[in-house]
């Protein structure tokens, strides 16, 4: 899976995932973050997130322009494993540049 940029379908229903309780990214060389901004998604179960060896990595979570347009719940998030990512940064805020033309 070294090709995959993302997994998420933002046409989805936000219950989609409710039920996962274990995530696991690794070598995915093109990916570039694991929860884009423009996610409303609830991970109610989800207790283990681990991600390896992904070289474009940058965020586990892209926060957006605007912080209340971006809600992520993982009430029951217990262990988190980030390994040999070495451009990430755990939380990256996205910048939205308009421009006058």
């Amino acid at each position: 899976m070294k090709s995959l940029k993302e997994i998420w379908n933002s046409e989805l229903p936000s219950n989609s995932f409710e039920k996962l309780d274990t995530l696991i990214i690794e070598e995915c060389d093109k990916f570039e973050n694991v929860f884009p901004c423009d996610m409303e998604v609830m991970f109610l179960s989800l207790c283990n997130l681990r991600v390896t060896n992904c070289k474009s990595m940058e965020a586990v979570f892209v926060l957006g322009f605007y912080p209340a347009a971006y809600i992520l719940r993982c009430p029951a998030l217990n262990d988190m494993s980030i390994e040999h990512c070495d451009r990430l940064e755990p939380f990256k805020r996205e910048i939205t540049v308009f421009s006058e033309e």
